[in-house]
């Protein structure tokens, strides 16, 4: 599809989920990157049921430490969901000595009440590891009129009656694709977090046209 629309740039990635931590954001660079995220999401459901695939924290630091993945760590940028609540969590001191400068904060604002709790927490990490923060809308639908098609899934998926799922649906339907000029409005105060999410669309150069399939 993005081949019909050349000016809509595909990045392709992915949400790891990782044994009692929140998940991790991958983007693919390049073509090293992308199978270096094929082989964690591999490595995550061997093993396991279906729909509860995960890694545990030390399978995958050895998987980026690995010295025959360098090439591939090299070729990937992180994402921490550091706002998810978690009995444990990320050691950010690890994971910026493995990403380098290839990890940033994602701060996203639903007008949900928390805006002011999530950007304080957010500076406070940025400034005490030294990440740059992420500027997204955190989209979960396309337009704000598919909310209701994101709650009848969030209720099949939690296998709840809808009426009874509670906080487990978004407070609003904020969590839509926004259009540049409203993101630039949201994060008017921090237009350093609109920049990066231009410097990593730039920086990510892998497409799919790459991918060729070899005979074993």
């Amino acid at each position: 599809a993005a081949k019909k629309f050349p000016a809509l740039k595909l990045i392709v990635g992915s949400e790891l989920s990782l044994e009692s931590l929140p998940y991790i954001g991958l983007l693919s660079i390049n073509r090293k990157g992308y199978g270096l995220m094929c082989r964690l999401l591999s490595a995550s459901h061997e093993g396991r049921e279906k729909g509860e695939a995960a890694l545990s924290w030390v399978r995958f630091t050895e998987f980026l430490q690995d010295p025959r993945y360098q090439e591939g760590r090299e070729g990937l940028i992180a994402l921490p969901h550091w706002y998810e609540k978690s009995e444990k969590f990320f050691d950010y001191d690890e994971l910026t000595q493995i990403f380098e400068d290839r990890i940033y904060f994602p701060l996203f604002r639903a007008i949900d009440g928390k805006d002011h709790e999530r950007t304080d927490e957010a500076l406070r990490l940025s400034r005490h590891y030294g990440v740059p923060l992420l500027a997204t809308a955190d989209p979960h639908f396309h337009r704000r009129e598919r909310r209701n098609l994101q709650d009848a899934l969030v209720s099949i998926r939690e296998n709840t009656p809808l009426d009874q799922v509670g906080a487990g649906l978004f407070s609003n339907a904020e969590r839509y694709l926004k259009s540049p000029r409203q993101m630039q409005k949201l994060f008017s105060d921090l237009p350093e977090a609109i920049q990066a999410s231009v410097d990593i669309a730039e920086r990510c150069t892998f497409s799919c046209s790459e991918l060729r399939y070899y005979y074993p």
